[in-house]
């Protein structure tokens, strides 16, 4: 089988970020098979106090707002830096979640509308029969502070997990690179091994 090189969970201005789509996917085409970078879209069960999270929920809203304004856009910019054959891009997006953790989703073909729910399932309905991926990713932080709920995964939808990333390496709680965002340490129970 062919071995294939990508990154299936970038991110750039297109909600918060830094970079323009364009400079990510041609630095991407020039090194990788595949790409999707992926701008952040939605929270449903975001913290709702805004006298302890109001620049929080402002820095959020403003980066799911920004993503939504232009989703026709980046939609287009994902197929035009497509090359069957050469680069393939994925459109998609993050989906936060306190209690389920935060998901990726990747999209086969760059076309549709955000759609987002309040469950992991409903979130799942609402992409409808597009053809898609969904899967967890900065998984250990804790379960209630954006890091993985095992309880609510389930593998015939998500067939892949993030294990690293730039948030830390999530595989144990002795591994190499501790989480380094401010939701909360490396947890044990939201690792891969465990």
């Amino acid at each position: 089988m062919p071995l294939y090189w990508g990154d299936l969970h970038n991110h750039c201005g297109i909600s918060y970020g830094h970079g323009t789509l364009a400079a990510a996917l041609q630095r991407a085409r020039e090194q990788l098979d595949f790409c999707s970078v992926t701008g952040h879209a939605f929270w449903p069960d975001v913290p709702t106090d805004r006298s302890r999270y109001g620049d929080l929920i402002d820095y959020h809203q403003a980066g799911f707002q920004r993503l939504a304004d232009q989703w026709e856009d980046v939609l287009a910019e994902f197929q035009e830096f497509h090359l069957p054959g050469e680069f393939v891009t994925f459109a998609g997006y993050e989906w936060h979640s306190r209690q389920f953790g935060d998901q990726v989703v990747v999209l086969r073909e760059p076309s549709g509308p955000l759609v987002s729910g309040d469950t992991v399932d409903a979130l799942e309905a609402a992409l409808g029969g597009r053809d898609h991926l969904i899967y967890p990713h900065h998984i250990g932080y804790p379960t209630g502070y954006r890091g993985m709920n095992w309880e609510a995964f389930d593998e015939r939808r998500s067939p892949l997990v993030e294990v690293y990333s730039m948030h830390g390496c999530s595989e144990s709680d002795e591994a190499p690179y501790p989480m380094l965002h401010t939701m909360g340490p490396r947890d044990h129970d939201s690792t891969a091994q465990a």
